[in-house]
């Protein structure tokens, strides 16, 4: 009884993946129609579902690439993908917190001194403060430590925290634990919107960013059209 419980729980877990990735296989079946107009309009039709989930379709659409032989099912798909990726994952509003971070990695073990104070491993050191960010209404100054966020830290240093608070929605409010001198504080600051600027400075380029995103999820590299 108690493993008939166990599958209803998994099944009633997963039955809306199912059911949002159903209309999606059948769009990707009609990819392989006869006639060119409704490969073409299926290809459209991928593309406009993604508005209403597009992890649903991408998850369709990389199962039956990998799942086909049909070399012009699989461009169609790779088409399809690379148009809602760029739309939904590349263009996506990513949390800025508004601050220049000192490049300094702090590993496990490590003992680092920074202005007499002994740094926690993965800290951030906040170099500069940009005006009017979340990060300076928030009333973070340089050479504030960030040491934890939300009561969490990143996998690593600079660029796991860059990723950490990017991950995050624009509007967020975060919770900061902050080492000033020797006295520890929390502060909360409301993430804003990504630059353009900041986008190109953190090289965020969009064929770039689908080429890796299609290695981590196809597992090779991306075809030479």
């Amino acid at each position: 009884m108690r493993l008939i419980r166990q599958f209803l729980l998994v099944f009633l877990l997963a039955w809306p993946a199912m059911a949002a990735e159903e209309p999606v296989a059948a769009v990707v079946k009609r990819l392989g129609a006869e006639k060119f107009a409704e490969r073409q309009a299926a290809e459209r039709e991928l593309v406009q579902l993604a508005e209403r989930g597009h992890e649903a379709v991408l998850r369709v659409c990389v199962a039956g690439y990998r799942q086909s032989t049909d070399p012009e099912v699989r461009l169609r798909l790779k088409s399809a993908m690379e148009q809602i990726v760029e739309k939904h994952l590349f263009g996506a509003p990513r949390g800025f917190l508004g601050i220049q971070i000192n490049n300094v990695f702090i590993g496990e073990g490590g003992q680092v001194i920074i202005n007499g104070v002994q740094v926690p491993a993965r800290a951030i050191w906040v170099g500069n403060v940009v005006e009017n960010s979340g990060a300076a209404k928030a009333g973070l100054q340089p050479n504030d430590i960030i040491t934890a966020v939300n009561g969490e830290q990143w996998p690593d240093g600079p660029s796991g925290f860059t990723r950490f608070i990017q991950a995050k929605k624009p509007g967020s409010v975060v919770k900061l634990t902050v080492l000033r001198g020797n006295e520890t504080k929390e502060v909360a600051a409301t993430l804003g919107d990504l630059p353009e600027a900041e986008r190109e400075r953190l090289g965020l380029r969009q064929r770039e960013f689908f080429e890796q995103w299609w290695r981590e999820n196809i597992g090779e590299e991306l075809p030479v059209e």
